[in-house]
């Protein structure tokens, strides 16, 4: 079952690229070798289109970025199943 880890953010501002250090962390810790290895890690600044077409392929992805959630205190890791985001469509949401 191939899995990939994807580190989402802009490593530039700060608290939105922690999703790029842990990704950055998980493959110091996990070299990935060769192509056949069950496990994939990226980063990525954008989402959308180009983030499903880095998903193809994958049986199972980890996608791990920073969020503002109103709930517990700021640096709290939090796991959500994809079904549990509000709009799972969009990555992020903004004001028009």
């Amino acid at each position: 079952m191939k899995t990939i880890v994807i580190g989402l953010g802009n490593p530039i501002l700060g608290d939105d690229g922690v999703g790029w250090k842990v990704a950055q962390e998980i493959s110091r810790q996990l070299p990935v070798t060769d192509s056949q290895s069950p496990v994939e890690i990226d980063c990525a600044a954008l989402g959308g289109l180009s983030l499903m077409e880095r998903l193809v392929g994958c049986q199972r992805a980890i996608l791990v970025d920073a969020l503002e959630t109103g709930q517990g205190p700021e640096g709290s890791v939090r796991v959500f199943p994809l079904e549990a985001l509000p709009n799972p469509s969009a990555g992020h949401s903004t004001a028009v």
